[in-house]
């Protein structure tokens, strides 16, 4: 797990390091990267690096949480009455963003992609909380994310010439529509 701290100059330095990854990534496989390859293509030290992640993969979760965090951040322009619009907006956002999609689909990594997606589902489906208990409400969001998850990863693998709405109908298909129904 990484260390995110909230000042302006650690923030720089954790942006570097993800920014990094994603031009590291153009080039070598996730699991030839290594520290000093995203130090030296971050212009940021080794013990910068260690104050904040203690391994490339702690880096690459990094990036998948502000992928859905600076989502989040765009999200509140959507009708949050309208359920089906929180995946046809994270769909979007994805396809928008495929640069950094594409540096964790190329990682292999779908686990840190769902798992961030389960970490921030409250922001994009937040009735899944108000619908079930608590307990039921995580399992639900975990198979949510894992569709999600799953589904992206598949796009992609085709080459990503599906529409939306076609993965729309796959997600309300494969989640019996829970994630997009009050």
């Amino acid at each position: 797990m990484y260390n995110f701290k909230q000042d302006t100059k650690s923030t720089r330095s954790m942006l570097a390091i993800r920014d990094a990854l994603v031009r590291c990534m153009r080039t070598k496989r996730f699991h030839d990267i290594t520290i000093t390859d995203l130090s030296k293509e971050s212009h940021v030290s080794r013990v910068t690096f260690y104050r904040f992640f203690a391994t490339t993969t702690d880096v690459l979760e990094y990036l998948c949480d502000s992928v859905f965090e600076e989502a989040a951040t765009d999200f509140r322009f959507v009708d949050r009455d309208k359920h089906d619009e929180y995946v046809r907006f994270l769909l979007d956002y994805l396809m928008k963003r495929f640069d950094i999609f594409d540096t964790i689909y190329r990682s292999r990594r779908i686990d840190l992609f769902q798992k961030s997606f389960s970490r921030y589902a409250d922001h994009y489906l937040p009735h899944i909380s108000k619908s079930f208990s608590k307990d039921d409400a995580d399992y639900v969001k975990a198979a949510v994310a894992a569709a999600f998850a799953s589904i992206i990863f598949v796009w992609a693998e085709h080459g990503k010439k599906e529409s939306p709405e076609y993965l729309m109908r796959i997600f309300r298909l494969s989640t019996g529509g829970i994630s997009t129904r009050k």
